[in-house]
């Protein structure tokens, strides 16, 4: 009787992953909806993910420059977990189609690396994310 392979062992972690892996039902929430679908209206019972999209770092100091328009909308935003308990609110950073691409010029040096890398924990835990995509 022959152990097992690399093919079977393979198999086997791959079903056991996708039996134990919880399925995740994301939704988007595209920052300029506001005027036409508050959070409010959102129906979060179909949803395991909420993700606020979307912030774009500065290309010079790597922050985020939250305006007061945008901090309401991110603390309105994180409190669907009254709403839901369960839901995971995610928030999505992009470079946003800007040129020059600040995520070129922040990942050349460990510096600003460090600067992004801080001001997006500083970002999530202000505003209650559970976390960052």
């Amino acid at each position: 009787m022959g152990g097992l392979n690399f093919a079977h062992i393979l198999a086997l972690a791959y079903s056991l992953f996708f039996i134990v892996s919880p399925v995740v039902k994301a939704g988007y929430y595209p920052s300029q909806a506001l005027d036409n679908f508050p959070t409010s209206a959102i129906d979060t019972s179909f949803l395991t993910h909420i993700i606020y999209v979307l912030l774009v770092p500065n290309n010079v100091t790597f922050k985020f420059d939250i305006s007061n328009s945008t901090a309401s909308i991110l603390s309105n935003f994180t409190t669907l977990h009254r709403k839901s308990p369960h839901l995971k609110a995610v928030c999505s950073i992009s470079g946003g189609g800007i040129e020059p691409d600040p995520f070129a010029i922040m990942a050349a040096k460990g510096s600003s690396r460090g600067v992004f890398i801080r001001e997006t924990i500083e970002v999530a835990c202000r505003y209650g994310f559970d976390g960052v995509d």
